[in-house]
């Protein structure tokens, strides 16, 4: 097992002082004030709204309806010894805006079982940026639901706008690795499979998140990020498999899944599921927890299974 491990001290001292910024730092030299606290002032009133309205229970209840999806993506250059290579895919848990779905999330990993390897795309919890006891407390969640399968080949992470300098080591510390534009190299079968981890994109954005993808070349590549705007950088560069999170799918959504609001920089074509760029493929999960308000309309929460194939 190989790794390339960026300067962390270099990276924690740009974290902090982005965490501390009024501005998010997004690709393309983009930098837009923050606005969570008008934002969820403005969902919150639209909550008190379908409440009233009584259709707000039918919100809460869809967004515990977790499912499980599988995918088999078929690579004519896969080396052989990755054919049928299994990766559970988890994104967005928001454990601490639900009690409710730790417990779902515990059934149906049970479920699964065993996979050949666990990536995880960021939000863990909604307030991981400076709460510690949140940290510690949803860490140990994490850690309660991850006893619950086996992972032939480890557990791998990245960070998401919701997640803060803070969450890393005790993330680490139950075994999973936190990839901070940085990647890892795994000897499958005699057959390297290189797993890029990018820091957040939507709100943390640096060069070094880019420069890592340029490592996607020459070996079968998964790209582990936060949001789908580093897409196109990706591809280019060659990666085989890109994995994000962060839209929630929308979460709430209209009639036949159109997302209203994304919160992304990017074509609503990569807001959730499945999609290609050039000869990537890509999946952005509508993730399992929520965000904001305890609501789903027309975007269910889902575990993904993918499967390598020729």
């Amino acid at each position: 097992m190989a790794f390339f491990l960026m300067n962390r001290e270099e990276w924690l001292a740009k974290r902090i002082e982005l965490e501390n910024s009024f501005l998010k730092s997004l690709p393309f030299g983009k930098r837009f004030l923050k606005t969570y606290d008008i934002f969820h002032i403005l969902v919150l009133i639209f909550y008190f709204l379908l409440k009233i309205c009584f259709v707000a229970k039918i919100g809460v209840r869809n967004s515990l309806k977790l499912k499980i999806k599988n995918f088999t993506h078929k690579y004519p250059h896969l080396p052989d010894q990755l054919k049928g290579l299994k990766i559970l895919h988890l994104s967005d848990l928001h454990l601490d805006e639900s009690i409710e779905i730790q417990s779902i999330l515990s059934d149906k990993i049970k479920e699964v079982s065993e996979v050949d390897l666990i990536v995880m795309t960021g939000d863990y919890a909604s307030s991981s940026l400076t709460n510690k006891s949140v940290i510690l407390d949803v860490v140990d969640n994490i850690s309660k639901v991850l006893k619950n399968i086996k992972s032939k080949y480890g557990i791998y992470a990245v960070l998401g706008n919701h997640d803060g300098h803070l969450l890393v080591e005790p993330l680490e510390a139950i075994g999973i690795r936190v990839l901070i534009n940085e990647y890892s190299d795994l000897k499958i079968n005699n057959n390297d499979l290189r797993i890029i981890g990018t820091d957040d994109v939507n709100s943390f954005y640096t060069v070094k998140a880019s420069e890592i993808l340029t490592y996607a070349k020459n070996k079968f590549s998964i790209c582990l990020v936060h949001s789908p705007e580093l897409f196109n950088e990706a591809s280019i560069n060659g990666a085989d498999l890109y994995l994000c999170g962060h839209t929630h799918g929308g979460q709430i959504c209209l009639p036949g899944g159109m997302p209203i609001i994304c919160h992304s920089s990017v074509s609503r074509k990569y807001a959730k599921g499945l999609w290609h760029c050039r000869e990537m493929i890509g999946y952005t999960s509508s993730g399992i927890g929520v965000s904001a308000v305890p609501l789903r309309y027309n975007s269910r929460p889902e575990i993904i299974i993918h499967t390598l194939s020729k």
